[in-house]
């Protein structure tokens, strides 16, 4: 009797050990699955501003949205980590800038700020899920003059409360905005940077 327990704890215990395994092999070997798109505005677009004037950077998307892969929609609904990481740069003549991520005060509106070991050099943020929309508002106050590249970054590896495997990767560019690129001709003056990146340049004076 002891032998036929001792052989189906056993067996018990090599399911579980079995099960866990492939799910944990199936979620590591997974790639983004999707690709998606969203809009990141900057508001008021102006190309100058004074110190203590307010930058907004604002997100509203859809949670339904356009797979670029496969050009199908998807309803993404529920994602954990979809957010991205904010820093700038002063430009001060050709092929010199400088982190200048502290110039400026940040006040979040909507999203969740997240910790990051370089604070002093980016700015990390969630997006906040409502009302079936993805949503951001960042007001960035600038307290120092000079002529700044603000940078938005990607976001990678993003997945969903019900679905830890299924990965999507999202490109955040600013759209229906005017991001001044020839500002960047102050450091690098043979050089155009295309339209609709996570790039923005503004003066302060």
């Amino acid at each position: 009797m002891g032998i036929k327990y001792k052989f189906i704890g056993l067996l018990f215990l090599l399911i579980v050990v079995t099960t866990s395994f492939n799910c944990h092999k199936i979620c590591i070997g997974t790639k983004s699955v999707y690709s998606f798109d969203i809009g990141i505005k900057a508001f008021p677009d102006k190309d100058s501003m004074k110190v203590g004037d307010t930058l907004h950077l604002i997100v509203n998307s859809p949670v339904r949205l356009m797979d670029q892969r496969t050009n199908t929609e998807v309803n993404y609904k529920g994602a954990v980590n979809l957010g991205t990481v904010i820093s700038f740069a002063r430009l001060i003549d050709t092929n010199n800038a400088k982190v200048a991520t502290g110039n400026f005060n940040y006040e979040l509106k909507i999203g969740e700020t997240v910790k990051n070991a370089n604070g002093d050099k980016f700015k990390e943020y969630l997006f906040e899920e409502i009302d079936q929309t993805y949503q951001f508002n960042l007001a960035i106050v600038p307290q120092k003059v000079g002529v700044y590249k603000l940078f938005v970054s990607n976001a990678a590896n993003v997945f969903r409360k019900n679905d830890k495997c299924t990965k999507a990767g999202f490109d955040i560019n600013f759209k229906n905005t005017d991001q001044h690129l020839y500002y960047n001709k102050i450091i690098a003056p043979n050089m155009t940077i295309p339209l609709g990146e996570g790039v923005y340049m503004f003066k302060v004076y």
